[in-house]
């Protein structure tokens, strides 16, 4: 079972009855639930299926409340094409800041610095530093903290770089937050590009998403390489329920699940998994990443995965993984080649 200290927040989807059924199955075990503010309003991490109007909003953290839940709004996104400079965009931005003044969320999530600094001069709902902000280093979080960030969720390539995760948890007094299974690949060339994308087409309906061609070819790219390539999936930012034990001997306690687009059932599972700090099925089933894989890999396969391999302070990271590979024959479940994978 999770450390009484330890916090969990979940990702609503925005589908009829999930947040019902993770606040009656989850209610003891998380202390917040997250939901994206409306396209017409600004970027997100990414565009949504279902959309969260205000009427539903408001439906939801008077809920999440009834049960002691806190409820965060994210307007995440890395980019808003420079209109966060515009006298029409903040103009939208202050109509929606009075709205959730009403509304009373218990934080909102930014990662854009200059929308950040427009929402805490006109709001005083605390805001949570956004992983799109690629804070992963002590100089950074120190000017987020001491710009009034209630918390930060970390960038996610400071994940298995221990030294400086305790370095950061030593110096920092506020939250920081941690997503853990999102498994994107390490120092991914296409993360900036990635995200822009993501922000960009959050804001867009279907019609003018079709305007971007394949949008998905990042996150494609990167299931097929965590899904052939061993190596780079055990050097991956992906953390099983059984490895939260390392993040909390080092002072991390508020762990992100990343779901939001993936259905309730998917959700209600993953989440028991983490609270449970076991899984018996298969780890790319954990990941929000990946839909369908040809892969089963036995999560108990890679017990010791992260004692063994160490972190990304030593020059023999990936020697260090491919030796985990080898020493646990694990070459049967990465059988298939790029050509074969259909995604």
């Amino acid at each position: 079972m999770a450390d009484k200290k330890t916090r969990f927040s979940i990702g609503l989807n925005g589908h009829p009855g999930n947040l019902e059924a993770i606040l009656k199955e989850l209610g003891n075990d998380i202390y917040e639930v997250y939901a994206p503010a409306p396209p017409d309003v600004c970027s997100t991490g990414r565009f949504e299926i279902v959309h969260v109007d205000r009427h539903e909003m408001r439906r939801q953290i008077d809920l999440a409340h009834q049960y002691g839940i806190q409820y965060n709004v994210l307007m995440n996104g890395s980019c808003h094409s420079g209109l966060q400079f515009s006298k029409k965009f903040r103009e939208k931005i202050l109509g929606y800041l009075n709205f959730l003044k009403k509304a009373k969320p218990d934080s909102i999530t930014i990662a854009d610095p200059y929308l950040m600094e427009f929402v805490s001069d006109h709001c005083t709902i605390p805001i949570v530093v956004g992983s799109f902000a690629a804070v992963n280093e002590p100089i950074k979080a120190l000017r987020y903290q001491n710009k009034g960030a209630r918390r930060i969720v970390l960038q996610r390539e400071i994940y298995r770089d221990f030294q400086a995760l305790q370095e950061l948890r030593s110096l920092i007094k506020i939250d920081l937050s941690i997503i853990v299974n999102k498994g994107c690949i390490y120092q991914c060339d296409c993360c900036l590009m990635h995200i822009n994308v993501n922000s960009h087409i959050s804001m867009l309906n279907s019609d003018d998403r079709e305007a971007y061609g394949n949008y998905s070819a990042p996150i494609e790219g990167c299931r097929t390489i965590r899904q052939v390539d061993p190596i780079e999936f055990l050097m991956s930012t992906m953390i099983r329920p059984e490895d939260l034990h390392l993040y909390e001997e080092m002072g991390y306690h508020t762990f992100k699940l990343s779901s939001r687009r993936r259905s309730t059932e998917w959700i209600l599972d993953v989440a028991r998994a983490y609270r449970e700090r076991r899984y018996d099925g298969n780890v790319f089933d954990l990941s929000s990443h990946v839909v369908n894989p040809f892969i089963n890999l036995p999560n108990k396969e890679l017990d010791g995965w992260f004692e063994y391999t160490g972190n990304t302070t030593s020059d023999d990271f990936a020697e260090r993984c491919r030796a985990f590979y080898k020493e646990r024959h694990l070459e049967k479940y990465f059988s298939k080649k790029i050509s074969e994978v259909h995604l």
